[in-house]
């Protein structure tokens, strides 16, 4: 009797519990630190090393580290490859770019200064590629050289995740987390592939074709990856379970934005369904989403009180306004797609107080200029799920973009901004061609 199998009821019952214990079993923080209490972070992004100014006391590294941030976050482009030794795309411009930044005096300054590693996650620049996701030559290398940017112990098991993504905690107390998606190693391509040609606007205006026409519906690709979604999952369900007060998850692309002509969850309506579906699962308190990428601050929420908030801050050391684009058309786009105009077009970093001890508890988001002035801030409570106490419908949220007319004169802009810019590529075009001709006419003279 003793040695009878089990029944298939029995089979059943530890099936169940199995499963039912799934997602926790798929958990586990890449770091925990018991013994800081966070209160001070500063997070940043859009970095190209050879735009700050060498002099630290001239350089928006020295309000940073005048912050005192105790951790540091980058929300993507760390760093960016240049042209002047390689081909952008390749594993040696990366690697070149890398170490630029790592020997920068004022990153080294913060390094220094800073209580705990660095932490964060890529996007498309410090990737290698432009507008880059899972068909990008060499990914595997690309992910090795940004964990050794990062830091990490190369026995870590981040060296064997199919992308950067990682979890940190914070605290024993009073506990925030720290959530980093990769947005990148495991991206399909956009309903209408980008062509990176000749200019960033080309990309602007097939996204926005896209999203004017309704193109965007039919994407199906992911953002994630099945593997990196579990492991999302599991982390809210630990951050429930250890009533985590303050939880922060890093995106390098924007989240909630209206705006079509920029990278987004937003392309890909499937993936932004389920992430929002997660959030209204699990509901975790002191919810902020940080996000880089787009070269202005912006803060974008449903309502003055109401979660989820997202904060972007982009770029260290340029804006939207540098290059072909004019700042009249960054300001009007902005205007047009943000629904409570909170953005700043400049320099920017941003940083988080956290107000442990306040008879309110609460956390401020500031982004801050290169004078470490703030020009956008926002305030929440810590612990709870909303400042108002109402229940939010997190799938309320906007799937799609902005209005029929406001597309339309964005469409309008952007036709005019690429019919520029391809003024400006052609002139350039036939200015080299010219040139070649006058030095090979130079040449027969002499």
């Amino acid at each position: 009797m003793g040695s009878k199998s089990w029944s298939p009821l029995c089979w059943r019952v530890l099936l169940a519990i199995l499963l039912g214990f799934n997602v926790r079993l798929c958990v586990g923080v890449d770091s925990e630190y018991e013994k800081l209490t966070l209160e001070r972070i500063a997070f940043g992004s859009c970095n190209k090393p050879w735009l700050h100014n060498e002099n630290l006391e001239l350089s928006i590294w020295k309000p940073i580290v005048e912050f005192k941030p105790q951790a540091w976050i980058w929300t993507g482009d760390a760093f960016y490859t240049s042209k002047k030794n390689h081909n952008p795309r390749t594993i040696e411009a990366v690697y070149e770019a890398k170490e630029s930044v790592l020997r920068s005096e004022g990153y080294n300054k913060l390094l220094s200064e800073i209580e705990t590693p660095v932490v964060g996650t890529w996007d498309d620049h410090d990737y290698g590629v432009n507008d880059g996701g899972k068909y990008v030559h060499g990914r595997e290398q690309r992910k090795q050289l940004f964990l050794d940017f990062l830091g990490v112990a190369n026995n870590s098991k981040r060296r064997n995740r199919d992308g950067v993504y990682s979890s940190q905690v914070y605290g024993s107390k009073h506990k925030v987390k720290i959530i980093c998606l990769d947005t990148r190693f495991n991206r399909d391509s956009p309903i209408i592939p980008n062509v990176n040609l000749f200019s960033t606007l080309v990309n602007c205006a097939t996204r926005m074709f896209a999203a004017v026409t309704g193109l965007i519906a039919l994407q199906n690709g992911t953002i994630l990856g099945d593997e990196q979604w579990k492991w999302l999952e599991a982390e809210l369900h630990d951050s429930v379970d250890r009533r985590i007060a303050v939880n922060i998850i890093v995106s390098s692309v924007q989240v909630l934005t209206r705006n079509p002509l920029v990278e987004s969850w937003g392309h890909f309506p499937k993936e932004k369904r389920r992430l929002v579906a997660l959030l209204e699962k699990y509901k975790v308190n002191g919810l902020v989403l940080l996000s880089g990428d787009v070269h202005i601050g912006q803060i974008i929420s449903l309502s003055e009180d109401l979660d989820p908030i997202e904060v972007t801050s982009s770029g260290l050391t340029h804006d939207c306004s540098d290059g072909n684009i004019p700042r009249i058309f960054c300001e009007a786009v902005y205007w047009l797609t943000s629904a409570n105009n909170e953005y700043y077009i400049g320099r920017n970093y941003g940083t988080i107080d956290i107000l442990w001890n306040d008879p309110t508890p609460r956390f401020v988001i500031k982004v801050r200029d290169v004078n470490g002035a703030a020009v956008l801030n926002v305030t929440r409570l810590i612990g709870k799920i909303n400042q108002s106490g109402r229940e939010i419908d997190l799938k309320s949220l906007p799937l799609m973009f902005t209005s029929t007319l406001g597309s339309g004169v964005v469409c309008f802009l952007l036709i005019f901004a690429v019919t520029t810019s391809a003024r400006i590529i052609m002139r350039s075009y036939n200015g080299s061609i010219n040139r070649k001709r006058d030095l090979e006419k130079s040449k027969k003279l002499n």
